[in-house]
């Protein structure tokens, strides 16, 4: 039995579309197994997940700017509670 992982979207008149890629599979008798998934948020970039970061100002400031790279990775672990 061979077996294949994708997400894909159910549509509101209840069909389920394959890829293209899996086109070996038209025609095919199937087992299917739903498991729903939260929306996925589009992809981000660097920058706008940088300019969400709050590191403070001044000397309130969870970081210094001279030391940035590892400081958003402190705050980032404290965040997520590591």
């Amino acid at each position: 039995m061979q077996a294949i992982e994708l997400d894909t979207h159910i549509h509101s008149d209840g069909k389920i579309a394959l890829p293209e890629a899996y086109k070996e599979w038209f025609g095919k008798n199937a087992r299917l197994i739903l498991l729903e998934s939260p929306e996925v948020a589009p992809e981000t970039s660097a920058y706008a997940i940088y300019a969400q970061l709050d590191l403070g100002e001044g000397i309130d400031a969870q970081a210094s700017s001279a030391e940035a790279k590892q400081g958003i990775k402190e705050v980032l672990r404290r965040k997520i509670g590591q």
